[in-house]
């Protein structure tokens, strides 16, 4: 079942995903993914579907939960050690269930720490009680040099704080299997060690041990996020599912057709707060997966309301060099509603009666409007319920989105190899004399 739709606006006309699916300027990149499909959708376990490998069963879910339930009795707090994504996915999955109150399940305030920086240390050390604080220090590579830094100051910190008896229980570490300098440590403190999946990249983990692990401490009802993400991925390469019922693949070759016409930017703006860490997330997978040789496009990251105050004077009257997309819930009738009599007092009477859900609602549906009547090209993505099943069906749409794209632009959408010149001179410089910059 899908739980949102696509809608997308083409020269300021809305063009029907069956009239996509028939559009001849379309053909060539659909028919680039067509043996592609086939080989998708006859085996899980094709080299580019790791992240469906990586998708967490029911029996790890449930080792997940009872670890939470464990943790819940000796510990009020979770802090997350992570950078890029072993963190950024977690975070997505957390964020939806921000105004959520929880009370029949065991759960822990999660807090991540994703970036470096010794005020966000000593902040947190303030902050906190360690006494209740457990940390999952999360590392693919066991190698990443934010995430050992962060790692061994708090493990400095908690033994001048707490002693070294028991320091073990406070940590638990995420890493694949194999020689690491993360693994080395916690084997050598007895820190419990949970098996990342080698194969499976940060940013596709996020509905691995990775993501769901912090997001169940908050409450995450796993199963459900990974059921969705599963049926999509099933649907997507199926080849009994027609083109213009298939999303993905449609909204890949939308965008690849726009590239060749000078597209190079790549802008997402959700209108809900809840949504931004999820905004994140995608520009990290959109990036990193296809800024490859030249090619890819620019994810830009906006949130409306706020972005139509400082963003929206460009992506109207600036360069037509972007694709949008919108992503936008129901919110008529929602939240506060304004005191007619005080509306009509103070002269704002076109707010008069309505909600604050009403207002954002009318702001987002005319933003767009805005863009179309510019001829810009425009994608609106419509959910009706910010949920588990619908952030796992999202994911999953953009984890394929991203490998059919990929495909039409012909890049390699695993690795990050032009990262790695950074990695490595970093940890020369740290080594050696400070060169400073060139």
């Amino acid at each position: 079942m899908k739980l949102f739709s696509q809608t997308i606006y083409l020269d300021g006309v809305v063009v029907s995903n069956e009239a996509l699916s028939q559009e001849p300027g379309l053909k060539p990149y659909l028919d680039q993914t067509t043996d592609y499909l086939q080989e998708l959708g006859s085996s899980p376990e094709h080299p580019d579907l790791s992240f469906v490998r990586g998708l967490s069963s029911e029996t790890e879910i449930a080792a997940m939960e009872a670890r939470v339930v464990d943790l819940a009795k000796h510990f009020t707090h979770l802090v997350i050690f992570g950078i890029g994504g072993s963190s950024i996915g977690g975070q997505a999955l957390c964020s939806i269930l921000k105004y959520k109150k929880l009370h029949s399940k065991p759960h822990l305030k999660v807090k991540f720490i994703d970036n470096l920086g010794h005020h966000q240390l000593e902040d947190l050390f303030e902050e906190l009680d360690l006494s209740q604080t457990h940390f999952l220090v999360i590392s693919k590579s066991g190698n990443t040099a934010e995430t050992l830094a962060q790692c061994l100051v708090s493990l400095d910190t908690v033994r001048s704080s707490l002693g070294h008896s028991n320091i073990r229980n406070n940590f638990t570490v995420i890493v694949q299997p194999g020689e690491s300098q993360l693994r080395n440590l916690a084997q050598s403190e007895g820190f419990d060690i949970i098996d990342h999946i080698g194969e499976l990249g940060g940013r596709f983990s996020a509905l691995s041990a990775i993501g769901l692990t912090p997001a169940i401490a908050r409450g995450f009802d796993a199963k459900i996020a990974v059921e969705a993400a599963r049926n999509l991925y099933i649907s997507s390469t199926n080849p009994e599912t027609p083109t213009h019922n298939n999303m993905p693949l449609l909204g890949a070759a939308v965008q690849a057709q726009l590239v060749d016409k000078g597209i190079n930017q790549s802008i997402f703006m959700p209108y809900e707060s809840r949504l931004i860490d999820f905004t994140r997330w995608y520009q990290q997978l959109w990036a990193e997966s296809l800024g490859k040789n030249g090619k890819g496009t620019t994810p830009v990251g906006a949130l409306g309301p706020l972005d139509q105050h400082s963003q929206l004077q460009l992506f109207l009257d600036g360069p037509r060099d972007k694709f949008f997309t919108f992503l936008i819930g129901s919110a008529e009738g929602v939240g506060f509603r304004l005191n007619k009599s005080d509306c009509e007092k103070f002269g704002v009477n076109y707010l008069a009666g309505n909600t604050i859900g009403d207002l954002v609602n009318a702001e987002a549906i005319e933003t767009i409007n805005a863009l179309v009547d510019r001829g810009l090209p425009v994608r609106v993505l419509k959910y009706r319920a910010l949920d588990e099943d619908f952030i796992g069906e999202l994911m999953a749409h953009f984890f394929m989105e991203t490998l059919f794209m990929a495909k039409m632009i012909e890049v390699d959408p695993f690795g990050q190899p032009a990262i790695e010149r950074s990695k490595i001179l970093t940890k020369e410089y740290l080594a050696n004399s400070s060169r400073g910059l060139k």
